[in-house]
């Protein structure tokens, strides 16, 4: 970088010269890339790649160098770092949030459909005294399925009835294992919704 003449380059970035900029964004790129590298770890970088993270600085930077205080190399230097590590700071958060909020909606809906799954499944209670309950639910629970998008029934059906795993339903759909189990815990929910509303509990 010290080979580059940026102070006028900064002068001129400021002043609106898209060239200029340019220039000093490309000269910074490998320092920027190396701070993104090392600030994810493998699970983020799955998520969002350093280039993109790089790339959302430098459309930041363009929207706000006219008004940054910026009087030379180490300032624009440390102006870009903090950009970088403020976008990798806040997808860090946002990713931590999504993966908390999918656990927590996870682990409420299996809690809550528990018993009323089990429906889904042949049941071996064959008892005299629970026969007729039993048949009746599974028949409230069978025409509820029914009333469900074909995305949400099958998806219920290959999670509960056929038993696959939320990666095997991925691999089926093309999507993500976080996108399959949302998917799945608002059909659960759906489900839920429906047999309660014939039941006369909502």
């Amino acid at each position: 970088m010290s080979d580059l003449a940026h102070t006028p380059l900064i002068q001129a970035a400021q002043g609106g010269c898209a060239t200029s900029l340019g220039q000093l964004l490309d000269a910074y790129r490998p320092f920027l890339m190396a701070i993104a590298r090392d600030s994810l770890d493998q699970e983020l970088q799955a998520k969002a790649s350093p280039s993109d993270l790089v790339q959302q600085t430098f459309v930041e930077a363009q929207r706000d160098i006219a008004q940054a205080s910026l009087r030379g190399d180490d300032d624009l230097r440390a102006w870009l770092r903090r950009l970088l590590l403020n976008n990798i700071a806040d997808f860090r958060q946002s990713y931590r949030r999504a993966k908390r909020a999918i656990r927590r909606e996870q682990v409420a809906e299996e809690h809550a459909s528990k018993d009323l799954l089990l429906n889904l499944v042949a049941s071996d209670i064959t008892s005299p005294s629970q026969s007729a309950a039993r048949r009746e639910e599974q028949e409230r629970v069978e025409a509820a399925l029914e009333r469900l998008s074909e995305e949400h029934r099958q998806v219920i059906i290959w999670r509960n009835r056929e038993h696959l795993t939320i990666a095997e339903i991925a691999a089926r759909l093309n999507r993500s294992s976080d996108a399959v189990r949302l998917l799945w815990c608002r059909a659960v929910q759906r489900l839920k919704k429906e047999v309660e509303r014939d039941a006369g509990l909502s």
